[in-house]
């Protein structure tokens, strides 16, 4: 059994069918984040353009409802191929998706309970620094092999 490298958007970000070694999770978590920072920052753009620059405060900003929608929508999405990346990790050194789950649930409510966000911080870096499974696995094939 051969590693097939992911070449598409779709492959690299929305699957869960795959081993993801180490240093393809950690860029394709900082370019997810960067997309979420990216996309926040245009939506707070647009609603300043469109209302015209005046009277905007950060306080006017994160609580218009727009702005909450198009957060919430932007988490959501963020969240789902953020659990998706970690399923993949975790199949790399054999382990199943219940550490995934705990971390999506931490990512959820650790904006409202901030000490969750620990919980969550030490997951991605057990993730990141964990080494997968040597060979092929009851996942697959090594993503290091090629």
């Amino acid at each position: 059994m051969n590693y097939v490298p992911d070449t598409t958007i779709k492959e690299m970000f929305w699957t869960g069918e795959s081993r993801l070694n180490r240093m393809r999770y950690f860029k394709r978590s900082l370019a997810l984040n960067g997309f979420f920072m990216l996309t926040f920052f245009a939506i707070c753009i647009a609603f300043m353009i469109t209302s015209g620059f005046e009277a905007v405060s950060q306080e006017v900003l994160l609580n218009h409802p727009a702005i909450l929608m198009s957060l919430a929508i932007l988490e959501v999405f963020v969240a789902i191929v953020g659990y998706k990346l970690d399923v993949r990790r975790l199949k790399d050194f054999g382990k199943g998706k219940l550490l995934a789950v705990i971390a999506l649930v931490c990512a959820v409510i650790g904006s409202t309970l901030w000490p969750v966000t620990f919980i969550h911080l030490a997951i991605g870096l057990y993730l990141l620094f964990v080494p997968g499974d040597k060979g092929v696995n009851a996942y697959g094939a090594d993503p290091l092999e090629n």
